[in-house]
C-alpha cells in the first residue's frame, strides 16, 4: 500500500522537499512507517523531533492521519492515506 508522508516546519529541513510516497505492506500502521522513517532519517533527526531509542517521533510531534490526529501509536493505516509530521509549537 502507498502512504503519502508530509512533513511541516523544522522536519523540511532533514527530509526534504515535504512530501514523500512510502510503500508499506498491507496491514501495516504507525509503527512500520516509523521504522521506515528511522531507517532512512532516524540518526540525523535531533532529539527534539525523533526520539532515536524508541525509534519513533518525539513527544513534542504532532503525528496526524487525514487531518485527524494519531490517538494511539498502533493504529493501522491504509492504502491512500496521508501522515504528517509537525512540531508542536508553544509559546507568544
Amino acid at each position: 500500500m502507498k502512504i503519502r508522508l508530509r512533513v511541516l516546519g523544522s522536519f523540511r529541513n532533514f527530509l526534504g522537499d515535504g512530501q514523500h510516497e512510502v510503500d508499506l505492506l498491507d496491514g501495516s500502521g504507525l509503527p512500520e512507517l516509523m521504522e521506515w522513517i528511522h531507517t532512512r532519517w532516524g540518526e540525523s533527526l535531533p532529539f527534539e523531533l525523533w526520539d532515536a531509542k524508541a525509534r519513533r517521533a518525539a513527544s513534542s510531534v504532532l503525528v496526524m492521519i487525514d487531518g485527524r490526529r494519531a490517538e494511539t501509536p498502533g493504529v493501522r493505516l491504509a492504502d491512500g492515506q496521508e501522515v504528517i509530521l509537525m512540531m508542536l509549537v508553544v509559546g507568544g
